[in-house]
């Protein structure tokens, strides 16, 4: 592969950038998109949450996001490229807050 059909194929040209709100029942972080490139997902609140790849997400099991101070944020580049639905969940009452970034 030349330099150029490396660029070509890893560059992403749209981004959009939101928050969702995670309960402590699975909810939906990101949507499937079969275009992705790259994705982020940094935990804003207080409180660890866990997210799942492609189905629901379940306490204590999963990718864990700490809070400040320890490993608050998943993202996802050309070397781990999933372009699933992503879905988290916490153990605490209420709804936290994630920022959710994707590129494609």
């Amino acid at each position: 592969m030349t330099e150029q059909e490396y660029l070509e194929h890893h560059q992403f040209n749209s981004v959009t950038g939101t928050h969702a709100g995670v309960g402590s029942v699975s909810t939906l972080v990101l949507a499937q998109n079969t275009s992705r490139k790259w994705a982020s997902v940094i935990n804003n609140s207080d409180t660890p949450m866990v997210l799942n790849l492609g189905s629901a997400a379940t306490a204590g099991e999963g990718i864990r996001l700490g809070t400040a101070g320890g490993e608050r944020k998943f993202e996802i580049s050309w070397l781990n490229l999933y372009t699933g639905a992503i879905n988290g969940i916490h153990e605490e009452t209420g709804t936290k807050q994630v920022t959710v970034a994707e590129g494609w």
